[in-house]
């Protein structure tokens, strides 16, 4: 995991707790306070103006959730520009100021989902079971270089992440991985090896780390964005009682003179 002094020249304070709320993003509040984010620059009032830094090894991603279109010019005027990052924006006028503001390329929209227990539709979950660091071995050859990496920093650093995995032999065909049990819980990454696709796996180890989440008295849980364009992601989620609730716009953002 990147350590946070990396990032110290674009942020350089963690927001205190109970300081943050953001419509489409809930779990970033309890996320802040586990020290996964930094502050970038935080507006009044707090609730309409924040920007944050998420601490991701090699592609720092940049949130901002404005509540007026002057609020998102002053946060896109303030942010740091001496390296590139991925801007993600939870306002219309972020979305709509970000490209000229920032020389900044459209990639994609993100949709973000949440299920309650009475909605949620569960599919075979007992097909997947939660991974430990005994299978290590099972993740290594995982060919997911993303959910590799989610359980080796899991595994140094541990964060509270709980990893859910469909398990055939000593084959690993779908990966899931869910916020800390104390945070609002979130569903932040889903895969499934190519040749095991469309199979029900991805699904049923969704249902299970829901379940997980719902049993340990959850009343909801969200579903970190899925990519516009990513059909069977949205077929998935949706599949099981997810409802869309918002998206971020997201786009890559160059160093200042690049």
């Amino acid at each position: 995991m990147a350590d946070p002094a990396e990032c110290g020249a674009i942020a350089d304070a963690l927001l205190a707790a109970g300081q943050l709320h953001i419509d489409l993003a809930r779990p970033l509040r309890a996320r802040v306070h586990a020290g996964e984010f930094r502050v970038l620059r935080v507006g009044e009032p707090v609730e309409a103006q924040v920007a944050l830094l998420r601490l991701i090894p090699g592609n720092p991603q940049v949130l901002v959730r404005a509540g007026s279109p002057s609020a998102a010019r002053r946060l896109l005027e303030a942010l740091p520009r001496d390296r590139g990052f991925e801007l993600w924006a939870f306002d219309p006028w972020t979305a709509d100021l970000a490209g000229e503001a920032l020389q900044a390329e459209f990639v994609e929209r993100r949709w973000y989902h949440v299920v309650s227990s009475a909605a949620f539709r569960p599919f075979n979950p007992s097909a997947a079971r939660k991974l430990t660091g005994e299978d290590a071995s099972l993740v290594s050859r995982f060919p997911n270089d993303y959910a590799r990496r989610l359980f080796d920093m899991e595994m140094e650093y541990p964060y509270g992440l709980q990893m859910f995995g469909v398990v055939q032999g000593d084959e690993l065909l779908s990966f899931a991985a869910a916020s800390p049990k104390e945070h609002v819980p979130e569903v932040i990454w889903v895969t499934t090896s190519e040749p095991y696709r469309r199979q029900g796996h991805g699904k049923a180890v969704v249902s299970r780390a829901v379940a997980e989440k719902l049993a340990a008295g959850a009343s909801m849980v969200h579903y970190s964005g899925v990519a516009e364009g990513n059909a069977a992601s949205m077929r998935l989620c949706r599949s099981i009682g997810f409802e869309p609730v918002g998206c971020a716009t997201v786009y890559s953002c160059p160093p200042l003179g690049a």
